[in-house]
């Protein structure tokens, strides 16, 4: 099975999956999705955007959702960047970041 069909052991997918749950978007298509397909690997982070597809970064800090709310935690309440971002607080309801 092609990763088209849902590969999940494929690093690049279709644009969207049924079983991507997208929780943050960066306002041009491009969304996180967490992988909710049930397989060894599920709960990874990916980057799902309309134009290039879906992808999966080996990066420890999107091998899941708990490890990434880790990391933005410590970026929020230190100030300094995580691996290139550094947090910028929009206003009380948005969270923006700059890399």
């Amino acid at each position: 099975m092609g990763a088209e069909e849902g590969d999940p052991d494929g690093e690049c997918g279709p644009w969207w999956h049924a079983q991507w749950v997208p929780f943050a978007f960066d306002g041009a298509g491009g969304y996180l999705i967490i992988d909710q397909r049930p397989y060894r690997r599920r709960g990874r982070i990916g980057k799902a955007d309309h134009e290039t597809g879906c992808s999966f970064s080996h990066h420890s800090m999107w091998g899941s959702l708990p490890a990434l709310l880790d990391a933005t935690a410590t970026a929020l309440e230190t100030g300094e960047a995580v691996d290139g971002y550094l947090p910028d607080a929009v206003d009380e309801d948005e969270l923006d970041w700059d890399f």
